[in-house]
Protein backbone atom coordinates (compact mmCIF):
# COMPACT_ATOMS: atom_id res chain seq x y z
CA UNK A 1 0.00 0.00 0.00
CA UNK A 2 0.88 3.70 -0.76
CA UNK A 3 1.11 6.44 2.23
CA UNK A 4 0.30 9.95 0.38
CA UNK A 5 1.03 12.86 2.18
CA UNK A 6 0.04 16.55 0.81
CA UNK A 7 1.56 18.91 3.62
CA UNK A 8 0.27 22.12 3.05
CA UNK A 9 0.76 25.61 5.49
CA UNK A 10 -2.61 24.80 7.31
CA UNK A 11 -3.04 21.04 7.27
CA UNK A 12 -1.92 17.73 6.14
CA UNK A 13 -4.08 15.61 4.49
CA UNK A 14 -2.62 11.58 4.49
CA UNK A 15 -4.01 8.88 2.23
CA UNK A 16 -3.83 5.30 2.06
CA UNK A 17 -3.94 3.55 -1.60
CA UNK A 18 -4.20 -0.02 -2.04
CA UNK A 19 -3.48 0.35 -6.08
CA UNK A 20 -5.60 2.76 -7.43
CA UNK A 21 -8.38 2.81 -4.63
CA UNK A 22 -8.30 5.00 -1.65
CA UNK A 23 -8.26 3.10 1.66
CA UNK A 24 -8.26 5.71 4.14
CA UNK A 25 -7.88 9.66 4.84
CA UNK A 26 -6.98 11.78 7.12
CA UNK A 27 -6.28 15.43 7.92
CA UNK A 28 -4.25 16.91 11.06
CA UNK A 29 -2.74 20.48 11.68
CA UNK A 30 0.32 21.94 10.11
CA UNK A 31 2.93 22.29 13.05
CA UNK A 32 6.59 23.15 12.19
CA UNK A 33 7.53 22.66 15.62
CA UNK A 34 6.28 18.75 15.50
CA UNK A 35 9.13 15.63 15.04
CA UNK A 36 9.53 13.34 12.87
CA UNK A 37 8.83 10.74 15.70
CA UNK A 38 5.58 12.73 16.25
CA UNK A 39 4.15 12.53 12.96
CA UNK A 40 5.32 8.50 12.81
CA UNK A 41 3.21 7.60 16.27
CA UNK A 42 -0.04 9.51 14.71
CA UNK A 43 0.08 8.51 11.32
CA UNK A 44 1.10 4.76 13.03
CA UNK A 45 -2.25 5.60 15.21
CA UNK A 46 -4.56 6.23 12.08
CA UNK A 47 -2.98 3.48 10.45
CA UNK A 48 -4.01 0.94 13.32
CA UNK A 49 -8.11 2.51 13.76
CA UNK A 50 -8.19 1.41 9.81
CA UNK A 51 -6.87 -1.97 10.71
CA UNK A 52 -4.14 -1.37 9.01
CA UNK A 53 -0.45 -2.38 10.42
CA UNK A 54 2.65 -0.65 9.60
CA UNK A 55 4.40 -3.39 7.53
CA UNK A 56 0.68 -2.99 5.57
CA UNK A 57 2.54 0.53 4.07
CA UNK A 58 5.02 -0.47 1.10
CA UNK A 59 5.77 3.03 -0.28
CA UNK A 60 4.91 6.46 0.81
CA UNK A 61 5.13 10.12 -1.16
CA UNK A 62 4.62 13.54 -0.23
CA UNK A 63 4.52 17.03 -1.31
CA UNK A 64 4.95 20.13 0.69
CA UNK A 65 4.34 23.77 0.28
CA UNK A 66 6.15 23.74 3.53
CA UNK A 67 9.86 23.55 3.08
CA UNK A 68 10.61 23.63 6.83
CA UNK A 69 8.61 20.02 6.58
CA UNK A 70 10.24 18.51 3.87
CA UNK A 71 13.24 16.89 5.92
CA UNK A 72 10.47 15.81 8.90
CA UNK A 73 8.71 13.61 6.52
CA UNK A 74 11.54 12.54 4.56
CA UNK A 75 12.46 11.30 8.16
CA UNK A 76 9.86 9.88 9.32
CA UNK A 77 8.99 7.84 6.11
CA UNK A 78 12.72 6.43 6.32
CA UNK A 79 12.43 5.37 9.89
Amino acid sequence: MLLATDIGNTNITLGVFEGADLRATWRIASDRERLADEYGMLILDFLRSEGLDRSDITRAVFATGVPMLGPVFEGMCQR
